[in-house]
């Protein structure tokens, strides 16, 4: 099995196709956020929509032509594995195609494992999404909200490099205890993994 590395580009000009999915990404949950989540009670006020270390992934044929990074929102903090070639034609008939939860698939980070589920947005098409925080009210600021998804993104980056680890999409679930997000946010991978909270 091939191991797997990022490219960073994030909005960096060396790669206009990840700034210009990236931005793409952002606009769609900017809109969200502006339109059908406008004025509910679980918008954390002091927090923006950001893609935050969006990085090209390469590896295995089936990861090629993606970017894993961190989208952050009022809302919510989530993982996304983002197809750098938009599939946003939907279904011939124009409606959204179906997301099925029976197609959540693991991705592993060197000892991590997460659960990706299958999204679609209006302009931006098919992506996979792990949440990682919701609500948002933990954090006081979007410097905060920051600090911890590159602190996030550097250790499962560390961890995938040290490993030489490909991620794994099967269709059932990985053998292991499932990660605690919690945990690895706020609490028990701290000390061990130089997380900061």
């Amino acid at each position: 099995m091939q191991g797997m590395s990022m490219q960073k580009a994030g909005g960096d000009a060396a790669d206009p196709q990840l700034a210009a999915r990236v931005a793409v990404l952002e606009h769609a949950f900017t809109t969200i956020a502006h339109e059908r989540m406008a004025g509910l009670p679980v918008l954390n006020p002091n927090l923006s929509v950001e893609a935050i270390g969006f990085e090209r992934v390469a590896g295995a044929a089936d990861e090629a032509g993606h970017a894993l990074g961190i989208l952050a929102t009022p809302w919510f903090m989530s993982l996304v594995w983002l197809p750098l070639s938009p599939s946003v034609a939907g279904r011939a008939d124009g409606g959204v195609p179906a997301v099925s939860p029976d197609q959540v698939g693991p991705r592993t980070f060197g000892e991590h494992t997460f659960d990706f589920m299958p999204n679609w947005q209006s302009g931006l098409g098919a992506f996979e999404s792990c949440s990682l925080v919701s609500p948002m009210d933990e954090f006081a600021s979007q410097a905060d909200v920051r600090a911890i998804a590159v602190e996030i993104l550097r250790v499962l980056r560390t961890a995938r490099d040290r490993q030489d680890v490909s991620p794994q999409r099967t269709p059932a679930r990985m053998a292991g205890a499932p990660l605690d997000r919690r945990r690895f946010l706020f609490g028990g991978l701290s000390a061990a993994e130089g997380i900061k909270t």
